[in-house]
């Protein structure tokens, strides 16, 4: 059904159509995404301005602005890579244009001390612009492989939704403290994740008053975490730490480009066996939890609701 705009909102509709469309023809995607991300903040602070009195012609009004958003936002997508063990033979970080983005400085936040020292050393490998792609390829390979989970290989039914999914898991014996490389993809700036379709891989990348983002797309974003359900079944927050055999260490990043950013490594938290799978905790909130994998409590209480409703 098509809903008739008030006369009152068409005109700010207009201008939300012709300032989202001015974005979209903006040269290079950079530009574009910049300018979208000034624009939607200032239409919807209009929209609350001057719409402030009718409360029906705002929504409508804030309904084209998100539609004209969405459109755009698929119109000029920067596709996330899918995973292959090619991409792992790859520079771990690349730009929206795929060009490598080489990182010529790594910091580590903890406090200084030989374990830190290490760490630092041990990650130093994955991110050497000199290291041939064959020779990464074999660092990832020689410790792990991505495949599809079954439901042999869940840890407790309740996670029957990762049947299907990819996972992580460890080719050979693993030692305690190993280092198993980084989290890599594409960067990403606020504009950027502001416009981005699929978040489900995306990580913060911040660093000090650097904002970035980084869309997960080697085989560690494919690594999956360990959740804790209600009586019903339903995820509400990440397992304790008993369910997690990799440790995410943050590092502060500088690259020859003067980008400023954070990157993850992997650390085993233990030994870990051959063929087990590799799970480390996202450290998302509850709010956060529910928001990403409460699917399967919407469908169960709107299923419920329909049993009501026919009954």
């Amino acid at each position: 059904m098509t809903v008739t705009i008030q006369p009152r909102a068409q005109a700010l509709v207009d201008t939300i159509r012709e300032r989202i469309a001015e974005a979209g023809r903006m040269p290079g995607l950079v530009a574009r995404h910049e300018a979208i991300f000034d624009i939607v903040p200032a239409m919807k602070a209009q929209i609350d301005e001057l719409l402030a009195d009718d409360a029906l012609v705002a929504d409508q009004a804030m309904q084209s602005l998100r539609e004209a958003f969405e459109a755009f936002k698929h119109d000029h997508a920067i596709p996330r890579l899918p995973y292959s063990p090619q991409i792992d033979a790859r520079y771990p970080y690349r730009d929206e244009l795929s060009n490598p983005v080489y990182i010529v400085a790594l910091r580590s936040k903890q406090a200084p001390n030989a374990t830190a020292d290490s760490h630092l050393a041990a990650v130093q490998r994955y991110i050497d612009p000199g290291l041939p792609d064959r020779a990464r390829a074999d660092a990832y390979a020689n410790a792990m492989y991505c495949r599809t989970i079954g439901p042999a290989d869940l840890r407790d039914a309740r996670e029957h939704t990762l049947i299907g999914e990819r996972g992580a898991f460890a080719a050979r014996a693993i030692r305690a403290g190993e280092c198993l490389g980084v989290y890599g993809g594409r960067l990403m700036s606020a504009a950027m994740f502001f416009s981005c379709v699929e978040e489900s891989f995306v990580l913060s990348a911040n660093s000090d008053n650097a904002v970035a983002f980084i869309d997960g797309e080697n085989i560690l974003a494919m690594a999956n975490t360990s959740l804790a359900y209600d009586a019903e079944g339903a995820p509400v927050a990440q397992a304790d730490d008993d369910g997690y055999n990799m440790e995410a260490l943050t590092f502060d990043a500088s690259s020859r480009c003067g980008r400023h950013f954070s990157i993850r490594a992997f650390f085993a938290r233990r030994e870990i066996e051959p063929g087990a799978e590799l799970r480390w905790n996202y450290r998302y909130s509850p709010e956060i939890v529910e928001h990403v994998f409460g699917g399967a409590r919407r469908q169960a209480q709107q299923a419920r609701a329909n049993e009501f409703c026919s009954g």
